[in-house]
């Protein structure tokens, strides 16, 4: 984080469709593929902003061009790690910046950072560099018994999500 700051301007978003566009070339860049509906996506991300219950933040290289974005949207209790994105080739700490900058607004406003969009072990690291309390989450599914025994047999583990919880001053 201390090393993106010297090469990145930590600054707030406000432009949804840039946020997408930005969004859909990085998983482009990787040879991904977006899943996400991005008209749905974009009048999400509006909305969360205009009832101000939602930031885009985002970093700049030295260049000025976007090097990393993430939307976080919350309610009265939580702040929601929900969507991030990264250009290929940029520095590795710009995601960790921007991450850090919604930890601490979310503290500002006495809220719980969620990083429930975590699912992978890879991410779970991630996020255990930002807090030690990392707590199991439960989902309920309802699938058929078959894709269930069959499921269960290939993976045991449980999804693994962590919260910041900010000390009271």
């Amino acid at each position: 984080i201390r090393s993106a700051r010297r090469c990145h301007e930590f600054e707030r978003g406000f432009d949804p469709e840039l946020f997408m566009r930005f969004y859909e070339q990085n998983l482009s860049a990787k040879g991904k593929t977006n899943y996400r509906n991005k008209r749905i996506c974009t009048a999400l991300i509006s909305a969360c902003l205009q009832r101000g219950c939602g930031q885009i933040y985002q970093v700049r290289d030295s260049r000025g061009e976007l090097a990393s974005a993430m939307f976080c949207a919350w309610d009265a209790n939580a702040c929601h790690y929900l969507m991030t994105t990264r250009r290929p080739n940029s520095h590795s700490g710009a995601t960790p910046l921007i991450v850090w900058h919604a930890v601490q607004d979310a503290s500002e406003r006495g809220l719980v950072f969620d990083f429930d969009g975590v699912v992978s072990e890879g991410g779970i690291r991630f996020a255990n560099n930002f807090t030690a309390n990392i707590q199991p989450r439960y989902i309920a599914i309802k699938d058929s018994a078959l894709y269930t025994v069959c499921n269960n047999l290939i993976t045991r583990k449980p999804k693994l999500s962590a919260t910041f919880r900010p000390n009271p001053a």
